[in-house]
């Protein structure tokens, strides 16, 4: 969600709280607070902290188990219903609760959230601010922050649920449905039990996540440059760059990791501190293991027997996803049955991120590593029987993982070996720990975890075609920059500000705009319709049509006042003829053909010419998203027998550009090569 700025008014009613610190506590380290490593709540009071809701005490803890107060908990909402305007006070004269004197320290906290009417008072008029807060009170209180669930709930069924006041019954059955709060292992609810701060703050954890205010930011994690403290992530709508603070926390898989564990193939959610720069990521990646049974290229799906399993799974390979066989780089279609397969899996739609399929085709221990002979002799079967191959010259040998050369395999690791059509070893899976020592010679357990990491660094991850776009800005600029004067912004072409402050942007520095190519787009999953993810299905539709939309809507009022303009938005062959398992493209070029038609009609009366291009596929970075089998597809669709150059489109986007197409427009141009 690139630039998504943080949503504070969360209820309807007066002003925004005011934004305050915790007690002027200190922030801790990334390793956390001195007592609450291995505690339950942990990870929600590290989230808070690096949202700035919470801090510790002065001697570096947390005290998780101590009660927290009225007053105390209403500071800590308070920061987290922050008012970017700045702190609000409350005159002396204000006086709503009897016990609440003008210079506490938490009154403006305390009289903004009863504003709110998020807290209230007790009939007699006090507040009792220093009183620890009840586990009851505490869940009606955080369910005023969320919206109504607009469903019956069943009444709570804990043992001592008789013991819950009726004022209080409804809002406690609603927290139980919405998974904010829990019993106890007895079965027990304790609702006149004080609330414990780590219990407070896993509460307003949870509060946070469920109105999807918790993280900053999402997507896909790209390299993390340790030497400019920088970290890339893909999100939906683009690229960003952010800086990382030197105390950032960092989990992975919902453990203590640093930031050198996260790879290409993670999945990241991010906190922001209030400069913008990375105070917490949780890195996310499932994995399995297993056989492959089928491959199908064109469903962009696997099938395969996990280790140790007895029923076939099914995945899904993400868009652009990874794939190695043997070391090298290989489509779908290249894994083959009984190969050896390790899955990275996506945590949050379970599709493959990455494959790493090895197919063994001998599997022993290492008896001798003959280097002058280029020979290798393992112990093969339950026999043991010795059996010599030759190394082929460009062998690949990966040992735990990281590539080495063929030589420094030793007597005692268990090797799997792939050979090629001499019988030669040409690829060669090894693993060496104490744990191999004296196992029967059997193919040993892939860990191609390294591998994987580094194929995806090295090839980069498949990013937002924003992303691809934000990237090649300044590489056109400097392309370009012996032409004339060369201007480049970056933009989101999904995102309405953000094409809108491009669009000022452009102009104030140009003098106007004359030309508007739009040429975003991404490919999308191959998937038929009712397979077809509804994100991708968002993504696909945000990016190829509503952002021509948003660019012509915002560059059209300038062409207008200047009284010229030429416009080429970038459609396909497909939206004139659909492709199977590309439904989401198909429909969103089309799009872009009827919003062409329809905006050359209305500009018709003036000197400016809307124009598209339908062209057949380019071999350009769109080609990454695609499967082999839906590459080949188009291939065989063009009589000519080849893709479209790059070169040929272009130029026929420049005499649409040009003033010599004074006459032509709302139309549309094939480059289809002949279909």
């Amino acid at each position: 969600m690139m630039g998504r700025a943080r949503r504070h008014a969360w209820l309807a009613g007066p002003a925004l709280l005011a934004s305050l610190a915790l007690f002027a506590w200190t922030r801790p380290a990334a390793a956390g607070f001195g007592d609450t490593g291995g505690h339950w709540a942990e990870v929600p009071i590290l989230r808070l902290v690096a949202r700035g809701v919470l801090s510790g005490f002065p001697d570096g803890t947390f005290r998780p188990d101590q009660p927290v107060t009225r007053a105390e908990l209403a500071r800590m909402l308070a920061a987290v219903l922050e008012d970017p305007a700045g702190p609000r006070s409350y005159p002396a004269e204000v006086a709503v609760f009897t016990d609440l004197d003008p210079d506490h320290w938490a009154r403006g906290s305390i009289l903004s959230l009863w504003e709110l009417g998020i807290f209230q008072g007790y009939p007699d008029g006090r507040f009792a601010p220093e009183r620890p807060i009840s586990r009851t009170e505490v869940t009606v209180v955080l369910t005023r922050l969320l919206a109504p669930s607009g469903r019956p709930v069943p009444p709570p069924t804990f043992a001592d649920a008789a013991r819950i006041p009726a004022w209080a019954a409804e809002a406690v059955a609603d927290a139980v449905g919405r998974g904010l709060v829990f019993g106890f292992e007895d079965g027990t609810f304790r609702p006149l039990a004080p609330t414990s701060r780590a219990q407070a703050a896993a509460l307003v954890s949870r509060v946070l996540e469920a109105r999807g205010d918790l993280f900053d930011l999402g997507g896909r994690v790209g390299r993390f440059d340790p030497a400019g403290r920088t970290l890339d992530l893909v999100t939906a709508t683009g690229f960003l760059r952010l800086a990382v603070r030197p105390d950032a926390v960092v989990y992975r898989n919902r453990a203590p990791d640093g930031l050198e564990s996260l790879t290409p193939l993670d999945e990241g959610l991010v906190i922001l501190d209030r400069q913008g720069q990375v105070a917490w990521i949780e890195a996310f990646q499932g994995e399995d293991r297993g056989r492959v049974v089928t491959a199908d290229p064109a469903a962009g799906r696997l099938v395969y027997r996990p280790a140790g399993g007895v029923r076939d799974l099914t995945v899904a390979l993400a868009p652009g996803a990874l794939v190695l066989r043997n070391g090298l780089r290989a489509g779908l279609g290249d894994l083959q049955p009984g190969d050896q397969v390790y899955l990275a899996l996506s945590a949050s739609t379970s599709q493959a991120m990455a494959l790493d399929a090895v197919a063994v085709d001998v599997a022993g221990r290492v008896l001798e590593v003959g280097r002058e002979a280029s020979r290798l002799t393992l112990a093969v079967g339950d026999r043991e029987e010795s059996q010599t191959y030759d190394v082929a010259p460009e062998v690949r040998v990966y040992l735990n993982g990281s590539p080495v050369a063929w030589w420094s395999l030793a007597p005692g690791d268990l090797v799997g070996i792939a050979l090629d059509t001499d019988g030669r070893a040409g690829f060669v899976e090894a693993v060496r720990s104490a744990a191999t020592a004296g196992l029967a010679p059997v193919a040993p357990p892939a860990d191609p975890t390294a591998r994987l990491r580094r194929a995806a660094e090295d090839a980069g991850v498949p990013e937002a075609p924003v992303d691809v776009f934000l990237l090649a800005g300044p590489v056109m600029a400097g392309d370009l920059a012996g032409l004339g004067r060369v201007e480049a912004v970056s933009v989101d072409v999904t995102d309405w500000a953000s094409v809108e402050q491009a669009t000022a942007q452009t102009g104030a520095a140009l003098g106007g705009i004359d030309l508007l190519v739009n040429n975003a787009g991404i490919a999308g999953p191959n998937a038929p319709l009712d397979q077809y993810p509804l994100a991708d299905w968002h993504q696909v539709i945000a990016i190829d049509l509503t952002g021509v939309f948003h660019c012509c809507r915002a560059v059209v009022p300038l062409m207008k006042a200047a009284g010229y303009g030429r416009i080429v938005n970038v459609a396909s062959i497909a939206g004139k003829e659909g492709n199977p398992n590309a439904s989401a493209y198909s429909a969103a070029k089309a799009g872009v053909v009827a919003l062409t038609k329809s905006l050359g009609k209305e500009l018709a009366g003036q000197d400016i010419a809307v124009n598209c291009i339908t062209p057949a596929a380019a071999k350009t970075a769109i080609f990454d998203q695609m499967t082999q089998t839906h590459i080949d597809y188009m291939l065989s669709k063009i009589p000519r027998g080849r893709f479209v150059a790059v070169d040929e489109i272009a130029a026929m986007v420049a005499w649409l550009l040009s003033a010599e197409n004074s006459f032509t427009t709302g139309a549309v141009f094939d480059l289809s090569g002949g279909r």
